[in-house]
């Protein structure tokens, strides 16, 4: 096992350990804690059915979908302003029929399927930009609201990295072979430098300021 791989699952298990044992323990985080627990999930089916089956496609489309689906619900019960749970879900109901035509119509499962993960990403950060307005956490303290924006901030980035790494494999035809490595370095030490600053901004506590 390459040394990235094993880093990335050490960081992913920090990350989980942090949202679990956070002081400042959000009780609406448990979905996000659902997401980082199937993201290493993921990462150890894939170390599985890559040295059985030579692919880990199948059950990266699947994680795609399932994965989006939590996100998106984690941004929604983060959203104070409930006149846009409509939008939420539109959203599901788009995620769900994009990744349906491409991984199950037009293509299949054995297949990395591109096109849909960009949509479904573009998506997601746009919800994520949403969240970061202030006016829409207003049912938490101060402190958690930080973490909460924190948090937000650090997936928009997360996913517009994946939103490149995709857009640049569709179009890997045009581009140098040294920058398609890149880009896939990018990704695979990216992800390990992301769980850290999420766990961070989790375990992040505010000092109160002295009062004499």
């Amino acid at each position: 096992m390459r040394v990235e791989i094993i880093i990335n699952h050490i960081v992913q298990t920090i990350l989980i350990i942090s949202i679990f044992k956070s002081k400042n323990k959000i009780k609406s985080i448990f979905p996000f804690y659902i997401f980082a627990i199937l993201a290493e999930a993921n990462d150890l089916i894939s170390q599985i059915t890559i040295n059985v089956f030579w692919t880990n496609s199948v059950n990266s489309n699947i994680y795609v979908l399932i994965s989006s689906v939590i996100i998106i619900y984690q941004l929604q019960v983060w959203n104070s302003k409930k006149f846009t749970d409509f939008t939420y879900l539109v959203s599901y109901i788009a995620v769900i029929l994009i990744w349906s035509i491409e991984n199950l119509i037009l293509s299949n499962l054995f297949t990395f399927n591109i096109y849909n993960r960009i949509i479904i990403y573009l998506i997601i950060i746009s919800h994520c930009l949403i969240l970061l307005n202030p006016f829409s956490l207003t049912n938490y303290s101060r402190n958690k609201n930080e973490i909460i924006f924190m948090i937000t901030a650090i997936l928009v980035i997360k996913y517009s990295i994946y939103v490149v790494s995709e857009t640049v494999w569709i179009n890997s035809a045009l581009l140098s072979t040294s920058f398609q490595v890149f880009i896939f370095n990018l990704i695979v030490f990216s992800n390990p430098i992301i769980n850290l600053l999420l766990a961070k901004a989790d375990l992040w506590t505010p000092k109160r300021p002295n009062i004499l």
